[in-house]
């Protein structure tokens, strides 16, 4: 199954947790099947999700969606420390 990893860093971490909170249905609708959050413990504004989804291309959707958009923005997420990876489960 695709995942899809994000790390980043939030000027407040609970203002932004309430629109990842909020995000769910948006992110359901987009193939998201789990998701779980990690913050940081030397930088308690930095944060990790680790998401996985049924569709890569629903989830290059959701990046692009307007809403999606304005709640990273709204969440104050700083964009220079934002990292995105897109991984595919190998097994041996």
């Amino acid at each position: 199954m695709p995942t899809i990893l994000i790390n980043a860093e939030a000027e407040d971490y609970d203002h932004w947790r309430n629109f990842f909170d909020e995000g769910e249905k948006l992110r359901t609708e987009h193939g998201v099947q789990s998701s779980r959050v990690f913050q940081g413990t030397d930088s308690p504004n930095e944060f990790a999700i680790l998401m996985e989804c049924e569709d890569l291309e629903k989830m290059r959707e959701l990046a692009e969606h307007p809403d999606f958009i304005e709640a990273n923005e709204q969440a104050r997420v700083d964009p220079d420390t934002s990292q995105t990876f897109l991984l595919q489960e190998v097994e041996e």
